[in-house]
């Protein structure tokens, strides 16, 4: 499937391409606040960042695989984007330069990238999980439109917080009985 470009009242949603690795270098990719609550190290070098941009770029190229780098309308990058489709679910993740935190950016992005997953064929939920103590995305995830389920123990490792496995918050949305995406209760249930 082509990749997509999606945009909003502020942002482009669009495909990553090779030229893109210095902004995102330059941008967020060396910084060890950026890199946190995230699965990779803070890049070391260009290289590194060449590296990632390679199989960034490679997995639009994958069934259920979406990459985005989000720039701004005038096409400043200020982070990236991606989902994966695996009907019923689709789980998203997300970066942003540090610039450009608490601005809505993020929560903008995630509400336009949940809405054009609930157009793939049988995707009936969209997820996305965050470390417990990264409130910041927790905030993001709540303010366009996903609940908190619960906290899943030891779920996966953030490689910037040590090696052993971490708890992480599952944020979720699902297409409820009448067709619309609506926020699903901690039990899991979507509200109707």
């Amino acid at each position: 499937m082509p990749l997509l470009r999606l945009t909003t009242g502020r942002l482009s949603l669009r495909p990553p391409h090779p030229d893109d690795a210095r902004a995102i270098y330059d941008g967020y990719a060396r910084d060890p606040d950026v890199a946190r609550y995230v699965i990779w190290r803070p890049h070391a070098s260009i290289d590194d960042t060449c590296e990632f941009l390679e199989s960034f770029v490679a997995a639009g190229e994958r069934d259920g695989d979406h990459p985005w780098i989000i720039a701004l309308a005038d096409g400043t990058l200020i982070g990236a984007m991606h989902l994966r489709a695996q009907p019923p679910r689709a789980e998203l993740g997300f970066n942003i330069a540090k610039p450009y935190w608490n601005r809505g950016y993020a929560t903008e992005a995630v509400r336009a990238v949940t809405d054009f997953a609930f157009t793939l064929p049988g995707i009936e939920r969209v997820q996305a999980v965050c470390h417990v103590d990264n409130a910041a995305s927790a905030r993001v995830l709540h303010k366009a439109g996903m609940r908190r389920e619960g906290r899943l123990s030891r779920y996966m490792t953030f490689p910037n917080l040590g090696a052993e496995a971490q708890d992480v918050w599952m944020y979720a949305v699902a297409i409820g009985a009448g067709g619309s995406a609506q926020p699903l209760s901690p039990e899991g249930r979507s509200r109707s």
